[in-house]
């Protein structure tokens, strides 16, 4: 049973050649390569992990699998901000956030990110789907993700499949009331 298919997934955002993608909290790196390979020898993808050791073996799995467009950086998610100051078409937050405890500072620095324009897809364990994965104490729920980042200005565009024990969620920032505006009279 496949748990995850990054490029089925990735597949069904707006992630397009020439985008900037950034992969906040990267993992092992599949879904940056995934990601690289989506926007190209003219896109770019930021992996962001806390552990360096992982990032530079990403970078020679992407190497590897021919994906030269990835940049990598370590920060500490609990403390730190990170240091990329290129806005993002996409920002991905892949099973992550049941491993933070400062779930707000996180949420509130990948948010960061989104360009005007851009999208930001969250994906992570379903509390209800208990088979595999963290416990359910430390799970949070769509609705719960929905409510944070309503909070910081952001809507939900819509909801994707993610897979037996994952929901996905797409986010982009809320129209300005002038932007809800126009058109109208």
């Amino acid at each position: 049973m496949i748990l995850l298919n990054p490029m089925t997934i990735l597949k069904e955002t707006d992630i397009k050649p020439g985008d900037t993608v950034i992969d906040y909290g990267s993992g092992s790196g599949h879904w940056s390569i995934f990601a690289g390979k989506l926007v190209g020898a003219e896109g770019k993808v930021f992996a962001i992990k806390n552990n360096i050791e992982i990032l530079k073996m990403l970078v020679k799995v992407a190497d590897i699998s021919n994906v030269h467009n990835i940049e990598i950086e370590e920060i500490d998610f609990e403390k730190e901000k990170s240091k990329i100051f290129e806005p993002a078409d996409m920002v991905l937050v892949l099973n992550i956030l049941y491993s933070i405890k400062n779930r707000d500072f996180f949420i509130n620095n990948v948010a960061e990110f989104v360009k005007p324009t851009g999208e930001l897809l969250f994906v992570d364990w379903d509390p209800e789907r208990k088979e595999f994965g963290p416990r359910t104490g430390k799970r949070i729920s769509k609705e719960e993700i929905i409510k944070k980042f309503q909070k910081i200005g952001f809507v939900l565009n819509r909801e994707i499949e993610a897979g037996w024990n994952h929901y996905g969620l797409i986010f982009k920032h809320k129209p300005k009331k002038e932007d809800a505006n126009v058109g109208k009279k």
